[in-house]
Formats: structure tokens, C-alpha cells, sequence
């Protein structure tokens, strides 16, 4: 088994980085963009997968990682209890880009985008960044000044969760979490909260999908 994943390992490093498949785009992400899995685990969870298994692995937290999907261009890991990890390619007019969602939870749920190169360089891009007027729509409800002012105040606290959507998991949807806001407040609040939902351009661009 060790010596296939050396041969498996020297196959996808052979290409480069704009030729081979998201498994090896995957294999090859440094450790200060996927910190909880060496390349012997992530190699580990696409075999496992690959076979229909359940595809687990120990972090370097001593937890379990699983491989929940994988498409040609995107891939979903629980990376520990707390926490998700995904990546979705876009093949664009010049170049590709990899899209990353990091996302933990605590309260609520926080989410952080990163763009990157196929050689896991930074990528420049201006990723969307909704303000929160554009996350809560207070004009459409019908409920008092004075409690909207008390939602306001709440859901100024809670975190923003990122997630791929669309039939092709090609979008960007960011929406405040809701899942840290009492009971009491729970219903209102989403009463009040809208989405943002953005499409990546061939150009390499964003732009606000309408809803």
C-alpha cells in the first residue's frame, strides 16, 4: 500500500498544476491552507472514497477528518467537529482559479473565502464582500421600529456563513448564520435576513446574481 501511494504521490506532481485533476490539486494544497491533514491522510481519504468507503482519516489534532464530496470540480471535508473545508474550481478564459470556504463553527457559523492559483499561489481577485444593508431587509416587515432596532443589535453579533450554490455549485452565497440567535429571536431574524449570491465571470470577476 505504501509503495502505491508513492507512485500515486510522484504521478500527480508530475503535471503541471493546470493539467492535472482536482485530486491532485487537492494533494498538493500547503499545509497553512489545509492544516490538518499531511499528504499521507489526503491520499488516504481519496482512496477510501475512490472505493465507496467511508472515507476517514486522523488529523493532526488527533480527531477524525471525512471526505463528504467530490465532483471533477469540487471537494467537501469535515475537517473536525467544529469545522468544514471546501474547494471548487473555475476554469476561467486566461487562467484557473480555486475558490476555498473555510468555515467553523462556534457560536454561529463563520465562514472565510480565499482565492488561489492552481499553483496554490494567492490569487488577486476582489472577492464579494456583502455589507451587512445588503444581508437584512428591514423595509419588507411588518414589524415594529422598536424591535427591529433590538434585531438590528443582534444580528449585528453573528457571523456571516459562505456556501457553494447553485445546480453546479458555481456560486457564492453569503448569509448571516442564524443558528447562535435565541429561540425568542430566532424567528424574526429570519424574517429579516436575506442572501447575497454571487457568480464567478470567465473574466475572473463577481457579480450579484438577483435573486
Amino acid at each position: 500500500m505504501k509503495t502505491f501511494f508513492l507512485v500515486l504521490f510522484a504521478f500527480l506532481f508530475a503535471f503541471p498544476a493546470q493539467a492535472v485533476p482536482l485530486d491532485s490539486l487537492f494533494v498538493k494544497a500547503p499545509r497553512e491552507v489545509l492544516p490538518l491533514l499531511g499528504v499521507t491522510e489526503r491520499l488516504d481519504l481519496l482512496d477510501l472514497y475512490g472505493h465507496g468507503m467511508s472515507a476517514k482519516a486522523e488529523n493532526s489534532l488527533g480527531g477524525q477528518s471525512e471526505l463528504l464530496e467530490k465532483t471533477e470540480n469540487r471537494l467537501k471535508l469535515k475537517t473536525s467537529e467544529a469545522g468544514t473545508w471546501e474547494m471548487r474550481l473555475f476554469r476561467l478564459e486566461a487562467d484557473s482559479l480555486i475558490l476555498v470556504i473555510h468555515s467553523v463553527k462556534a457560536i454561529g457559523v463563520q465562514s472565510e473565502v480565499s482565492a488561489y492559483r492552481t499553483n496554490w499561489t494567492p490569487a488577486f481577485v476582489l472577492l464579494p464582500s456583502p455589507s451587512l444593508g445588503r444581508l437584512i431587509d428591514m423595509a419588507s416587515s411588518s414589524i415594529s421600529p422598536l424591535r427591529k432596532q433590538e434585531l438590528l443589535s443582534v444580528l449585528r453579533e453573528q457571523p456571516v456563513r459562505v456556501e457553494f450554490t447553485g445546480e453546479k455549485q458555481d456560486l457564492l452565497t453569503y448569509a448571516i448564520d442564524l443558528s447562535g440567535v435565541s429561540l425568542n429571536d430566532r424567528e424574526d431574524a429570519a424574517g429579516v435576513t436575506r442572501s447575497a449570491t454571487y457568480e464567478l465571470l470567465p473574466n475572473g470577476s463577481f457579480v450579484r446574481r438577483e435573486p
